[in-house]
This record gives C-alpha cells, structure tokens and sequence, in this order.
C-alpha cells in the first residue's frame, strides 16, 4: 500500500518537472505569436548575439507581408511614417531600432517612397534596466501596409525575453543585422561609399550634388539621405555616369527659401547597394 509520504513525495516531485518544463518553455520560448493584420503578419523575436564586440539582447520586430505589399522605412519619402513606442514594458532602460537598408519605390503622380516590399526584420538592441531580470518587451507599432491602396496598421506586441536567451531565431536576426548599413569610417568596408557634397545652381535651380564611389562588382546602388525632424528634403535623383566607379546624385530645391532651410543642418546620408550598405553624416555650411 502507497505510503502518504511517498504519495506526496511523487506529486512534489511532478509538480517540480512540470514547474521545470514551464521554465524551459518560457526559457527557449524567444518569439511572440504571429498576429494577424491587413495584409500583413507580426510577431516579436529575440536572441543573445555578438554585436560590435560584445553580446547583446537583440529583438526583432518581424512583419510578414503578403506578396507585392509593402511597409515604410524610417524616412518613407511619400510613404507612411513609422512610429514605435515601448509603452508598459518593464525592467527596459532603452530600446534602439535599427533599419535595415531599404528599397526605392515609384508611386502613381510622381511620388517616390522608401521602404520595404514582402517582408522585413527591424533588429532592435535592448537593455534591460537590471541586469539578469528578464525583460517584458511591449511594442506599439503604427505602420502603413501599401500596394495600390495603403493601410495603416496599429497593432501591440508583447514578449518576454530571458537574461540569457539563445535559440534558432538567432541566426534569422544575424541576417538582419548585417542588412543595417555601417557606420562609414576609416577601416569600414563601404562597397558604395559617400565622398563629398556641394552646393551648385543646375539647370537654374539652386541644389545639392553628392558623389559617392562604388566598386566595379556592386550594382543596386542608390542614395538616400535625410533631414532632421521637421525639415523637407527633397529626394536625391541619381544622374548618368561620366566615370566609372562614381556616381553623382542631385536635390534640387524649389526655392532659395527651401535650400535656405537646410543650412547649418547636419543630413544623414545612406549609400546602399547588393553587396552591402552604409551611413555617413553631413554638414550643410
């Protein structure tokens, strides 16, 4: 006959590995479901990864698009703006979104955006304000999901990320780090690289050109750059070649009030390309 004391010895020790279990789960459990939303799909992820020498806690904002529908870099052009807010998340000090290299699209009437097309990993870096706690990450997402028609998406995410969290959703956000443009610096690689910028009148009109250098096996190349909050700067139109390995790029200004608006600010300048990206930054004297 079954003792009590080895009866409660028996449910003790099934509550403790089904209290394991849970652990373990919630331990390798590094991904969100994926929610629904017009044309789209989202979830969260996240991994333990090396990054610029030293490990860090990285999540990844993961949007599913369906086929030939798009969403919006940080700087959209005539796209949709991105907003993320990090409301009702607890033991996060900061959160840094870093934007893969995006794409340039030709819109009806002329307009051109900037973003994405299918699908896209938004790597964010997280530190948690306690070190070894885990941090519930809860992400609020207004995006615009685009084809011949756009629609705004707001939507929150939540998930928990263990202190130390190491899973098969690593290596989809390694891809997604490399696709962030560099830092263009001395001992930086920059297969398209920015070279310098000046203020010229062409064709009657008062504009910027910015050259940039490439290397003979590159191709995809494209420029775009961005103004601080608050300031319009048209989009730079790629000119024909007179050089191999250089490509130049205008912004053109309406008017003299335009390019006046600009002076004395700094212009982020991203030089993307198929066999990697970066960033620079620019003062407009």
């Amino acid at each position: 006959m079954m003792s009590y004391r080895f009866l409660f010895l028996s449910v003790l020790l099934g509550l403790l590995i089904r209290s394991g279990e849970r652990m373990a789960l919630a331990a390798g459990a590094a991904a969100s479901d994926w929610h629904e939303a017009a044309h789209a799909r989202l979830r969260l992820i996240a991994a333990r990864l090396p990054y610029q020498g030293r490990m860090r806690t990285v999540a990844g904002i993961d949007i599913l698009l369906e086929p030939g529908w798009k969403t919006y870099w940080r700087s959209p052009g005539d796209g949709l703006t991105p907003t993320i807010g990090w409301q009702g998340s607890a033991n996060l000090k900061s959160a840094n979104v870093l934007w893969p290299a995006p794409a340039r699209f030709d819109e009806p009437g002329g307009l051109v955006s900037i973003g994405y097309k299918d699908s896209v990993l938004l790597p964010v870096l997280i530190t948690p304000a306690e070190a070894g706690v885990p941090v519930d990450l809860a992400v609020h997402l207004h995006i615009g999901v685009c084809k011949e028609i756009c629609i705004p998406v707001e939507m929150t995410l939540r998930l928990e990320i263990a202190a130390a969290e190491t899973n098969s959703d690593g290596e989809a956000l390694r891809v997604a780090l490399d696709r962030v443009p560099k830092q263009q610096s001395r001992g930086v690689y920059c297969p398209h690289a920015f070279v310098t910028a000046k203020r010229r009148v062409v064709n009657g009109k008062n504009a910027l050109v910015i050259k940039t250098s490439y290397d003979d096996e590159v191709s995809g190349r494209d420029l775009f750059a961005e103004a601080p909050e608050g300031v319009a700067l048209p989009m730079p139109v790629k000119q024909p070649e007179s050089t191999r390995g250089r490509s130049h790029y205008l912004i053109s200004f309406d008017s003299e009030e335009a390019e006046t608006a600009l002076k004395g600010q700094t212009l982020i300048l991203t030089s993307v390309s198929d066999q990697g990206s970066c960033e620079t930054t620019w003062h407009m004297e």
